[in-house]
């Protein structure tokens, strides 16, 4: 088997994902990939593929002879052990389609976690897990982490004293409103 990917370089990215297909035997979607959009007729190409053929990971999306062999890919060196394919999450096609959110590990839009605040706050982008691989042990996979700028420059802030500030503010807002009471009575 060999180890490049048959497809044209730089084509598996999420601007030239063009549709999403299904294993017949793990049941995940997988991205379809094309360099042009597909006009309307490569489109009820690509559903009659969909909707007829039984794609597997690990394979190529059409035979040597179909027209879209040298046109449309999919990634061919991914299994059904390989988890949702990044492009999935970041392509415009499933933003501007509204798909439903998917467990990373799985594929399974059902039983997804939220995932923890400690994930969320550091990490940029956090993928959904459904409960059934938490258990299994799988964890949230997570990508580019939050940097913060641990030095702060010029001026430190003094948050010790936030008591005494509400509080200051809270004796202000009194003191208008006896004002305007004070004013009322006078009317």
């Amino acid at each position: 088997m060999k180890s490049a990917e048959r497809a044209p370089n730089g084509l598996f990215v999420n601007t030239k994902v063009r549709d999403y297909i299904e294993c017949f035997q793990c049941g995940k979607l997988r991205c379809v990939f094309s360099n042009q959009a597909l006009d309307a007729n490569e489109k009820k190409e690509l559903y009659f593929i969909k909707e007829e053929m039984n794609y597997s990971c690990d394979s190529s999306l059409v035979e040597e002879d179909h027209e879209f062999y040298t046109k449309v890919f999919v990634h061919e060196k991914i299994t059904c052990k390989t988890p949702i394919e990044l492009a999935y999450y970041s392509s415009n096609l499933r933003r501007s389609n509204h798909n439903s959110q998917i467990c990373y590990w799985c594929g399974f839009d059902g039983g997804l976690v939220d995932p923890p605040v400690d994930k969320t706050s550091n990490y940029k982008f956090v993928f959904l897990c459904c409960c059934w691989y938490l258990e299994k042990g799988k964890d949230f996979f997570y990508r580019v982490e939050i940097k913060t700028n641990k030095k702060t420059g010029g001026k430190k802030r003094n948050f010790s004293n936030n008591s005494n500030q509400i509080q200051n503010v809270a004796n202000q807002l009194d003191m208008y409103r006896l004002n305007d009471t004070n004013i009322c009575h006078l009317i």
